[in-house]
């Protein structure tokens, strides 16, 4: 069972269900007002590049990349079911 990591769009239903388990995570384990997950309206932003993880079409993982500037990007929003 191959995992293939392809980018993807947040708005899907299922790729929303992991990110809201995603930032109710991080919101649980964060002190407030130091939880930088991105929401989708975050992650639909052109520097954002949204990749999602599925083994056998189901979807396993999630992550983003925001590019900072042409040399550097910052990882936003990995997580794993």
């Amino acid at each position: 069972m191959d995992v293939v990591i392809a980018v993807d769009d947040p708005r899907r239903d299922d790729v929303r269900a992991l990110l809201e388990a995603h930032l109710a995570f991080s919101r649980a384990v964060t002190p407030p007002g130091h939880v930088h997950a991105l929401e989708i309206d975050g992650l639909l932003d052109p520097a954002v590049t949204f990749f999602s993880a599925r083994r056998d079409g189901v979807l396993v993982g999630i992550g983003a990349l925001k590019r900072l500037d042409d040399s550097h990007a910052e990882v936003k929003s990995m997580h794993t079911e």
